[in-house]
C-alpha cells in the first residue's frame, strides 16, 4: 500500500509543478470537467495544505528529500512562490487569502483557508523537526528506501 501510494503521489507532485518548478495546484476551474486539459485557476490554499501533508507522509515512511522539498514549494505558495506573485498568508496573523485568481489574490479569508495554512505551518515545522532529527542520526529507524 505504501508503494501505491507513493507512485500515486509521484503522479500529483508532477502535476502540481509547474514548468518553472513552483507548485502548481490544479484550479478549481478544471474539477469535474471532462478534459484533459488543466487549468490554473481558482488555486486554493487547501490544496497547497494537502500537497504539504503528503509530502510530510511521504518524507516519514521513505526519508527520501525530495518530499521535504516538495512540501517546502507547497508551503512557499503561500508566501508568492505562485503563479501570480501574490503573498496569501500572513504568519503573524494565521490568516490567509481564499486563493489565487487569473486576476490575483481572492481577498477573502474564509475559515476554510485560515485552517488549511495554519496546518500547513504546523506540518512545515513537524517536518523540519523530522529531517532535523535524520540528518543528526537521532531517528534510530531503517528508512525504507525507494525501490523497496
Amino acid at each position: 500500500m505504501t508503494a501505491a501510494g507513493l507512485e500515486t503521489l509521484e503522479w500529483i507532485a508532477a502535476q502540481q509543478t509547474a514548468a518553472e518548478g513552483h507548485f502548481r495546484p490544479i484550479g478549481s476551474e478544471t474539477f469535474g470537467k471532462k478534459t484533459h486539459t488543466y487549468l490554473p485557476f481558482d488555486q486554493q490554499p487547501l490544496e497547497a495544505q494537502a500537497a504539504v501533508e503528503a509530502a510530510r507522509a511521504a518524507y516519514v515512511a521513505t526519508g527520501d528529500e525530495r518530499w521535504f522539498e516538495h512540501a517546502r514549494r507547497a508551503w512557499t505558495w503561500f508566501f508568492g512562490a505562485n503563479d501570480r506573485g501574490v503573498i496569501l498568508g500572513d504568519l503573524a496573523t494565521g490568516r490567509s487569502r481564499d486563493g489565487i485568481t487569473p486576476r490575483g489574490a481572492n481577498e477573502n479569508c474564509g475559515a476554510e483557508s485560515i485552517l488549511a495554512f495554519q496546518l500547513a505551518h504546523y506540518s512545515m515545522l513537524a517536518l523540519a523537526r523530522a529531517q532535523q532529527r535524520d540528518s543528526s542520526g537521532e531517528s534510530g529507524g531503517r528508512r525504507r528506501t525507494r525501490s523497496e
